[in-house]
């Protein structure tokens, strides 16, 4: 889908939907999600993001498809199957791009804490543990013919003592436990289906000489800024699932060792040079921390709590560390 980047309603299509989404990430998202702090449950929350994305996506399809007729049935299932095989394809190979981009190798010492942990979560199955090169960060990845593999950056494994390093490793695990990496993708293709049913009827309102293309094309907007809005569900299920990972790794082993952890991650990532290299590398979304010097106290970890979030947490698939570091102190 390349081609669609040097189209000019393509690209203007995008730049509405971008505005669009900042607008409600900066002046509504904010006051709606204070509302509702802390009177959900993490399971609940996900539980509810889920559900409405899914009833969303089924609403606007349901209703594509009754504006516009049986057209409607083929113009869906063309588009539905493409994004799913794309995003197939890119699922089959992108555990092969990953090790290629990463210089990842096998790892003795690192693969005894993984299978450590990995006992103590309670995960079955095989778990290839694997260094790789880069800033300090860590990961999980893998699919049904690769297996499930973590792998940790020789950056990462000199910043952390044992203890802080087991407890990312029980993040990465948490991963895995839960399927993130399907969930994720899968949330992630309804959005796109959305935006581009609402790109082709753009196309087909300034196309069609009848007296309905204003209404179509009218029609096709709507569903691109509806199309933003379900990103913005998937982008706050991604984070939720982030806690959920932390909550295995403080859960299962240790939550002094996360936060320390998570704090070390933080102090080296803010350094902007270093934030800025994260944010654009392709696998971000796979970071322990997506978007942190070594030398962390209690003090330090208390006062990282409470700075202020410089980020637009609602555009992000990882929460800010400040929330982190306090969600991990209800764990009990």
């Amino acid at each position: 889908m390349v081609f669609f980047l040097f189209d000019p309603l393509y690209i203007l299509l995008s730049l509405i939907g971008y505005f669009f989404i900042f607008f409600i990430a900066l002046y509504i998202a904010p006051r709606f999600a204070s509302k509702l702090s802390g009177k959900l449950s993490l399971y609940t929350s996900m539980i509810l993001l889920a559900f409405s994305t899914i009833i969303t996506f089924s609403l606007v399809v349901a209703g594509f498809i009754y504006l516009v007729g049986m057209d409607g049935i083929y113009y869906f299932s063309t588009i539905a199957i493409l994004i799913l095989l794309a995003n197939f394809l890119v699922y089959l190979f992108s555990p092969l791009m990953i090790d290629i981009a990463f210089s990842v190798r096998r790892d003795d010492y690192l693969q005894r804490i993984v299978d450590e942990v990995k006992e103590k979560v309670g995960l079955k199955g095989k778990v290839l543990a694997l260094r790789a090169n880069g800033l300090p960060n860590a990961f999980a990845y893998g699919n049904f013919i690769f297996g499930k593999r973590i792998a940790v950056t020789d950056s990462l494994i000199e910043m952390l003592d044992e203890e802080e390093l087991k407890s990312v490793i029980g993040h990465e695990i948490g991963h895995h436990k839960h399927k993130d990496s399907i969930f994720i993708l899968l949330f992630g293709i309804l959005p796109s289906i959305i935006y581009y049913l609402g790109y082709t009827m753009v196309w087909s309102g300034m196309g069609d000489r009848r007296n309905r293309n204003g209404f179509l094309a009218l029609f096709g907007l709507i569903l691109v800024l509806i199309s933003f809005l379900v990103q913005l569900l998937v982008l706050a299920f991604s984070r939720l699932r982030e806690y959920y990972a932390d909550y295995v790794g403080a859960k299962y082993v240790s939550k002094s060792g996360m936060q320390y952890a998570l704090a070390k991650l933080f102090m080296f990532y803010s350094n902007e040079g270093y934030r800025e290299a994260v944010r654009k590398s392709t696998y971000s979304t796979l970071f322990i921390y997506a978007l942190a010097n070594p030398l962390v106290s209690r003090i330090d970890i208390e006062s990282i709590k409470n700075l202020p979030i410089r980020e637009i947490e609602f555009l992000s698939t990882h929460p800010p560390i400040q929330k982190r570091l306090k969600f991990i102190d209800q764990i009990v």
